[in-house]
């Protein structure tokens, strides 16, 4: 059965349109083939190429606009719908959500190879990933469990991976070099970037707790949470501050009066504009302090490193 949707749905030779694959690959089917990739890497026992074949057969589906479940929208940002009309827009909407169902069921807390399948997908399609953060459904309140550790760590990977595309679709240095303001930091836009970067799961307060657990593996677990997110955070802090640069700049050169032409914006103008950019910097840093832990829980946890160095280091629990 792999090989036949392999070589016979799949494969561009085979001819078959993507209106027609999309067909092939409902809930239901989707679900199996998350079924045999799990059970097969579970089992050990089976063939591997069959887990491997289902595994290549979900990626090509949530990735490839050939199959008909995704959009070029989704695919390295871009941010426009493949042709085909109308009618085209709402059967991809309608796979992008069939794909999301799928990925909000997988075992990727349990299953490597579920877990390999959403970084994978998140590399080739950060957009559709950037859906699945914002509704993730999994539990990531602090508790000294693998499962625990294997869904926050994900989390934090995931949106190091999506952060760059999901900023760079806002084209802040571009916006300000081209004398506009910044957009609405509570638009649409900007809230969907934010919530990848910062995945609702992962609160202040989750954050916070994971990094003053009382179970020293729950506190450097979070640790390497806070730092994926930090790295999440980086292009979107180097896209600011580009584009506070680029407004500076652009009052500066700007005549004090009289317009310079019709492309031109008048210097009062492009100083209003500075400014705009300034505020948003400045809400834009007050809401990710109100969504990331205290620096005194920071400080206060390199001091409880720093005593905890100086002291006779503790036997590793079994399981762990």
């Amino acid at each position: 059965v792999m090989s036949a949707l392999q070589h016979h749905v799949l494969r561009p030779a085979a001819g078959i349109p993507a209106h027609v694959q999309a067909g092939t690959f409902g809930d239901v089917a989707l679900t199996q083939l998350s079924a045999v990739s799990a059970h097969e890497a579970a089992e050990g026992g089976a063939q591997p190429e069959v887990e491997r074949m289902a595994f290549d057969i979900l990626l090509a589906v949530a990735t490839d606009p050939a199959h008909g479940l995704c959009g070029t929208d989704f695919l390295h940002g871009s941010s426009h719908v493949s042709g085909g009309g109308l009618g085209a827009g709402r059967l991809q909407e309608a796979g992008r959500k069939r794909v999301l169902r799928m990925l909000q069921g997988l075992q990727a807390r349990t299953v490597p190879a579920h877990a390999q399948l959403l970084v994978r997908v998140a590399e080739q399609a950060p957009t559709l990933v950037a859906s699945f953060l914002g509704a993730c459904p999994w539990p990531v309140e602090p508790q000294p469990s693998v499962h625990w550790w294997t869904g926050a760590t994900l989390l934090g990977q995931l949106a190091a991976r999506v952060a760059p595309q999901q900023v760079a679709q806002l084209g802040l240095p571009d916006a300000a070099a081209g004398g506009r303001g910044p957009p609405p930091l509570d638009g649409a836009a900007v809230r969907g970037m934010l919530r990848c970067v910062l995945p609702p799961p992962l609160s202040k307060g989750v954050l916070s707790h994971g990094l003053q657990h009382g179970n020293v593996l729950v506190r450097y677990g979070m640790l390497c949470v806070l730092c994926s997110l930090l790295a999440a955070l980086r292009p979107l802090l180097l896209a600011t501050a580009a584009a506070v640069r680029s407004a500076r700049q652009r009052a500066v050169l700007q005549p004090r009066g009289g317009s310079t032409g019709t492309a031109e914006v008048q210097g009062p103008v492009a100083e209003g504009v500075e400014a705009a950019w300034h505020a948003w910097a400045a809400r834009l840093q007050m809401y990710l302090r109100s969504h990331l832990p205290d620096p005194q829980v920071l400080i206060a946890q390199l001091t409880t490193l720093e005593a905890e160095a100086e002291s006779p280091a503790e036997d590793m629990p079994v399981h762990c």
